[in-house]
């Protein structure tokens, strides 16, 4: 049994289909997903520079206080030492 030419033509023309959905398809994707993407990486990279700034934020009161009260912060990070110590026994 030998395929008739207008099974051939139709099984083309079926095959042309399918890649032109498939390249339709991929343009969609393209169009939707890298534009998502790019808002997704934009937002953590702005999450990421304003964790960034809490951090020298709070760094720099943290050492301020250091600095105006050095014996209790002595006191305080060997406090925390001995319980550290207690918890991990």
């Amino acid at each position: 049994m030998s395929a008739s030419p207008k099974n051939d033509t139709t099984i083309g023309d079926t095959q042309a289909q399918i890649r032109e959905l498939r390249a339709q398809l991929d343009s969609l994707i393209a169009g939707k997903i890298d534009p998502a993407l790019h808002a997704a990486v934009d937002q953590a990279g702005n999450a990421a520079e304003n964790a960034s700034r809490l951090i020298e934020s709070d760094l720099a009161i943290v050492t301020d206080a250091i600095r105006k009260r050095p014996l209790t912060a002595v006191a305080v990070a060997v406090a925390a030492g001995f319980l550290f110590a207690r918890l991990t026994r």
